[in-house]
Order: C-alpha cells, then structure tokens, then sequence
C-alpha cells in the first residue's frame, strides 16, 4: 500500500499584511518539524510549510496531493485555517483537515464546525489522528524533529528543553490553559540539537527555560556545555523569568555552557 501523504501548515494571518514571509524574524515555528518527527518517516509522506516564514500558503498543488490536511497556529491564526481549508477542499474534495494547538482547547465546538478533526492534546497526539484516519502503525520509534523538511539554516536553530509553564499568572494566555510544566528527557535535548547540525545559535523555545527543579536546570547546563565544547553550536539562547536572575551562579552556569543570550 502507498504511503499516506501528509501536508503540515503552520498558518498565520501577517498584521502588516505581507505576501513575502518573515524568515529572518526570531523566533520561528517548529510545529510543523516537531509534529511531523512523530511519524515513522518509512511509513509516511509528508510535505511541511509555514505561513509565517514563507508567506501565505498557495501551493495548490501540494493540496491536491494531501490526503490529510495538519493545520497548527498561534489564536490569531483560526480565520487563516478556515481560509485555508476552503481552498483545500475545493481543490482536494476528499481530503480530510485536522487542526490543533491552543484555539483548538479554547474553541472546541467552534473548530469542529469547520474541521474534521479537532486535535486538543499535545504533539503527540498526531499519531493517533494519523493512526485514525490511515489505520494503525505510523508512530516513529524515537521521535526525532524533522528540520530536514523545512528550509535550512546554518545561522539559527530552534529546540525545545521543556513543554509549558511553571507559573500561572492570570495575564498569560498560555498559562491560564493550566497544563502541567515538564522538562525533557536529556537524551531528547541532546537528538534536538544533533540534528540540526552546527548552527552559530541554538535558540530554545521553551515558555520557561529556567522552570522545574533546580537539578533539571544544572543538568541541562551540564550537557549543553558537553556539546558547546564538541563544536555542536556556536552558542545558545532562551527565554527565562525573572527569578533566573536572583542567582548569580545562574549566569555563570549559562555563560560556561555557551549561552549567548537570554530574554
């Protein structure tokens, strides 16, 4: 049996209304990558794009070629989607449109009048979306970001360390969703950062890089400064609160393993 053809859109409505992307604004989306390595690769076709980094979507041909339609975004994005999909399904009436990321929590019976399936977990939740749609079999072994797909960069480079929040402050759209703060095995933070190759700065997308237990952070600092001394990157950076800074230690930490930024 072929493969089933997969096409991951990370949609976004530009608010200076530009047709030509922002591939040199930081940071940059990798949804798409990081959906997309949760797929075994042998058992998948997949195609990736971003509204973001390339401008708006209009490839009509990769539509036609689709059978499952991924769309992702940030909340302003949900219009963008529904654009999206239209086009989709005049072109490509048989195939099947799935959305996710954080409209899909906050707009659940909305989403579901326009999309096929509404997504509300977290990355890994596109196994089974896939495994729904094609039948069983489609999880990859060590789910591995597929930067690959996407345009490359020997500039910068983005991974992830951790997935949500540790604070819950009632101003953050994030936080107000309530999900639990969790820090990355190190083995998965390492495969990040190898595959991507050299990169002069690896930019770190967490919401909080300084949350969770006091040892994760050491730890983390420990195998960042293993590979900064290999030559894996020319240096890091990410975002902290401000509680990062109450400990000088903190920044010398950080300056040994190769950081050369933080905001």
């Amino acid at each position: 049996m072929p493969n089933p053809r997969i096409l991951i859109l990370n949609c976004y409505s530009d608010n200076h209304r530009s047709a030509r992307g922002t591939p040199w604004i930081m940071p940059q989306s990798i949804a798409p990558a990081m959906l997309a390595g949760m797929l075994d690769p042998a058992r998948v076709d997949i195609r990736l794009a971003c509204e973001f980094r390339s401008g708006p979507f209009e490839d009509l041909g990769a539509l036609q070629w689709a059978e499952l339609l991924v769309l992702t975004g940030l909340n302003p994005a949900f219009d963008r989607m529904k654009q999206v999909t239209a086009y989709a399904r005049t072109v490509n009436p048989g195939i099947v449109v799935a959305m996710g990321g954080p409209l899909a929590r906050m707009l659940p019976k909305l989403s579901r009048r326009y999309f096929d399936y509404v997504c509300s977990d977290d990355v890994e939740q596109v196994v089974a979306l896939v495994d729904a749609v094609f039948g069983p079999g489609h999880a990859a072994e060590i789910p591995i970001p597929r930067h690959d797909l996407l345009p490359g960069s020997r500039i910068i480079g983005y991974a992830e360390a951790s997935r949500n929040c540790n604070f819950h402050c009632n101003f953050c759209s994030m936080t107000a969703e309530g999900r639990e703060f969790m820090s990355y095995d190190l083995d998965d933070v390492r495969r990040q950062i190898e595959v991507l190759g050299y990169r002069q700065c690896v930019m770190f997308l967490d919401q909080n890089f300084f949350g969770g237990p006091r040892a994760h952070f050491k730890a983390r600092m420990a195998l960042l400064k293993e590979l900064y001394e290999q030559r894996k990157f020319g240096g890091w950076a990410a975002l902290v609160t401000a509680d990062f800074f109450t400990n000088a230690d903190n920044l010398s930490l950080a300056r040994a393993a190769g950081c050369i930024g933080f905001f």
